[in-house]
């Protein structure tokens, strides 16, 4: 994923422009490479579209000469971007006119949780360590601004003021407009002022005893939320991965050829069943009955029914939230072959375009994918029809 690339550059063009105030002669260099780095991370993630403009702001005002910082700065920002809209024009198709059609897809959620959707996706998603900063953070947004003389660095003031003025736009837009919403990726580029605030904050507790304590308690959220965070990502295995473990393990390397493996390894949206013909049924937990456009879908009869060599469950990345709950039973005459945690079971996952309730009935479902494997030996399949038999007459 981009996002992790768009923040290292945006962090390191911010770290260029904030050490302008301790230069002993100024130059235009730093407004250029900050420009440049931050045009490059914008194209690889163009959520994160208000770092350009803290990183802007920065270049601006930690500079004595405030135009030309922000001619290097837009210029050599402006350079880049043209640069890349020529390859793309050379590939074929259109750099920006690929961003203005993605521009305004940013609906997908709640429009009236923008103010306080940092809280929610701290407190669900990073848990103890997400709780601690956000606290302190506002403790620190208070100190500033009850104290304004409060000794801190002119870019580190600078770049939390902007990034909070960014966010609040940001969710007034879907609060009073109904044009953006949040997401957690687009929330990321936020993460690292939340951070260096609560840092700062803690650092300027004028009680040594109080600034000790506050420091081992965000350290040691920090340590709990990291593992706990660990054991829940470790189990994440996403579908087309999961369908290719699978159907290695139970031998079937010879019934699909390598090349037709490889094509569903590039799906992640689902597994494309139309490659595997009708030794494949495709069912999900969430819809039992109808069809969807990127995935042919059987009804849970009609995959009982079909006589496939396995039936795969939750093999999609998508789920309608809103449709019942029937979870698809092992058919009499298969065997459970292979199961894991569906992705959507992942707290984080819950805040990509979902709203609260979604969220919530997301995580109590916890969807799992599985593939079962029709039993083909004659001695095994009576026992597994025995147990049915069992299972039903005690009316489980």
């Amino acid at each position: 994923v981009p996002y992790n690339e768009s923040l290292l550059l945006f962090l390191a063009a911010l770290l260029i422009v904030s050490t302008v105030s301790r230069r002993a002669s100024w130059s235009i260099s730093p407004p250029l490479w900050a420009g440049a780095l931050s045009a490059l991370g914008y194209m690889c993630y163009p959520g994160h579209y208000a770092f350009v403009a803290i990183v802007g702001v920065v270049a601006i005002a930690v500079s004595p000469r405030r135009i030309w910082a922000a001619v290097g700065f837009g210029g050599a920002a402006a350079t880049m971007v043209g640069l890349i809209e020529l390859l793309a024009r050379i590939a074929g198709t259109s750099y920006i006119q690929n961003i203005l059609s993605v521009s305004g897809a940013v609906t997908m959620g709640l429009f009236s949780e923008g103010y306080v959707f940092a809280w929610r996706y701290l407190r669900d998603v990073e848990g103890p360590v997400g709780a601690v900063l956000y606290v302190s953070f506002l403790a620190f947004a208070a100190l500033v601004v009850w104290r304004p003389k409060v000794n801190l660095p002119r870019p580190a003031r600078v770049a939390i003021i902007a990034a909070v003025v960014c966010y609040l736009v940001h969710a007034s837009m879907g609060v009073l407009f109904e044009r953006m919403v949040f997401y957690g990726r687009i929330l990321l580029m936020y993460l690292p002022f939340v951070v260096g605030g609560s840092v700062l904050g803690l650092m300027h507790l004028r009680w040594r005893r109080l600034r000790r304590a506050g420091v081992c308690v965000l350290v040691l959220a920090s340590m709990w939320s990291f593992v706990t965070f660990v054991r829940q990502y470790a189990r994440v295995t996403y579908p087309a991965d999961f369908f290719l473990g699978a159907l290695t393990e139970e031998g079937c390397s010879e019934a699909y050829p390598p090349h037709v493996l490889w094509d569903l390894s590039e799906d992640i949206w689902a597994a494309p069943v139309d490659h595997l013909g009708p030794e494949f049924a495709m069912v999900t937990d969430s819809r039992p009955d109808g069809s969807e456009a990127y995935v042919r879908l059987a009804s849970h009869a009609e995959a009982r029914a079909s006589g496939a060599r396995f039936i795969g469950v939750n093999l999609k990345w998508m789920f309608y939230i809103r449709e019942r709950y029937d979870r698809f039973e092992l058919p009499a005459g298969y065997k459970l072959a292979a199961e894991a945690l569906h992705p959507n079971a992942f707290s984080a996952v819950g805040y990509e375009g979902h709203k609260p309730w979604e969220r919530r009935r997301l995580w109590e479902r916890r969807y799992t994918m599985r593939v079962y494997e029709r039993i083909t030996d004659e001695g095994e399949l009576t026992r597994v029809r025995h147990k049915d038999h069992n299972r039903a007459g005690s009316g489980s």
